[in-house]
């Protein structure tokens, strides 16, 4: 796999989640509450 394919995939698929938390994250910590689970797939292929 090209390096830029793989730098694609690690932008949309990792950031994209850790993006996602950071967003959320603010708000549940002023609740004291919440929970994150990420779901991935072990067939996942970068």
């Amino acid at each position: 796999m090209p390096v830029s394919n793989f730098e694609r995939h690690i932008s949309v698929n990792y950031m994209g989640c850790v993006r996602t938390i950071k967003a959320a994250l603010p708000a549940m910590l002023e609740r004291k509450s919440g929970h994150v689970v990420v779901v991935s797939s072990a067939l996942a292929v970068l």
